[in-house]
């Protein structure tokens, strides 16, 4: 449903411009009312969590790095840095100290699972060792007591590149200076079929990425200065932009509009796409568009000036924006958009 309450289908074959643009950046055009989607199935898959004790962060961290090339595309990995839990599958000693938790999961033959992941789990010996045979279901509620709702919970996020030593020495120094023990240091393997698809596909960018950065920090109580955790979840993500190759728009907050360019590289801010005068098109990118005013002329990638008009009928939807070739010669500011004659809002 778009913002002018017109009910429309999106798929390769129909409206296959905004089929492209929700498929990345699908907040910006209305609201979705029904999906279909084809499923994979997952049997019983091997996998489970290898837990290190923190001050062998930069050892478990160069282990996954070097072995993830080499993994099959039904295994990824990913590890993170956090408090260990006072839990019973925790040992006693280990219960409140920094860990490294390497995650993995092979969705495939159980026997081919344990035989792929059989060198990361000679790293250690692990404190605590989950690899198991287990459900998809089972995998993804292992966590779930470890993260409760309500808590407090600012994240910063990157897509990263080649990770050298540096890299894992300074995610290693930060995680031992968190400032909550509920603080997150996550570190995701990307690739696989994300990568698999082609670059200009869809509105979602950086899919050659290596890994994805998540600094989250948490802490419980709201009346509680929040500056300090921002500070250090700031800190090392500012440590980790040398590293940095864009970011995932569902990890952004309100960091501006250089960082909404970072999440769409090259589908930022409009993919234009060749029309007929008066034709109807849809803005296939930023965030950021949805925040600008309605009516307004802006210049496309072939530096033509045109006119987006703006309706939105839903104060809770954002809109959906025609774009109309200009009837007669418009002059062109070399410092962006000029703002057009502004309808009040209904």
């Amino acid at each position: 449903m778009t913002a002018t309450g017109e009910g429309v289908t999106a798929s390769a074959e129909e409206n296959a411009e905004l089929f492209w643009g929700i498929r990345g950046a699908g907040a910006n055009f209305g609201i979705v009312t029904s999906l279909e989607y084809d499923l994979h199935p997952v049997g019983e898959l091997y996998g489970g969590e290898l837990i290190h004790p923190g001050f062998r962060d930069f050892e478990a961290l160069r282990t996954m790095v070097d072995l993830a090339p080499d993994m099959p595309g039904e295994v990824r990995l990913m590890a993170a840095m956090v408090t260990a839990p006072h839990a019973p599958f925790v040992p006693p000693e280990a219960q409140g100290k920094p860990v490294c938790v390497l995650a993995a999961a092979h969705c495939g033959p159980v026997e081919e699972g344990e035989r792929v992941l059989a060198p990361l789990r000679e790293f250690g010996p692990p404190a605590v060792d989950t690899m198991r045979e287990q459900s998809y279901v089972e995998l993804q509620r292992s966590v779930d007591k470890m993260i409760p709702p309500g808590r407090m919970a600012y994240v910063k996020s990157d897509f990263l590149g080649r990770l050298d030593d540096r890299a894992l020495e300074i995610l290693a120094e930060h995680h031992a200076g968190v400032t909550s023990p509920y603080c997150q240091i996550l570190l995701h393997q990307m690739g696989g079929a994300i990568a698999r698809v082609p670059a200009d596909a869809t509105a979602f960018a950086n899919r050659d990425a290596e890994w994805m950065l998540t600094v989250a920090a948490i802490w419980v109580d709201p009346t509680e200065a929040p500056e300090p955790h921002l500070t250090w979840a700031r800190a090392l993500w500012a440590a980790m932009r040398p590293w940095a190759t864009g970011t995932y728009v569902n990890h952004l907050g309100d960091e501006g509009e250089q960082r909404v360019r970072e999440a769409y590289g090259a589908a930022y801010p409009v993919s234009w796409r060749s029309k007929r005068p008066g034709t109807r098109t849809t803005c296939s990118g930023s965030t950021s568009t949805s925040r600008r005013r309605p009516g307004f002329e802006a210049t496309d990638s072939e530096g033509r000036t045109i006119t987006l008009q703006v309706a939105c009928r839903t104060p809770s939807v954002r809109p959906w924006i025609d774009l109309r070739w200009p009837t007669s010669p418009t002059s062109r500011s070399p410092r962006g958009p000029r703002w057009a004659s502004e309808p009040p809002h209904p």
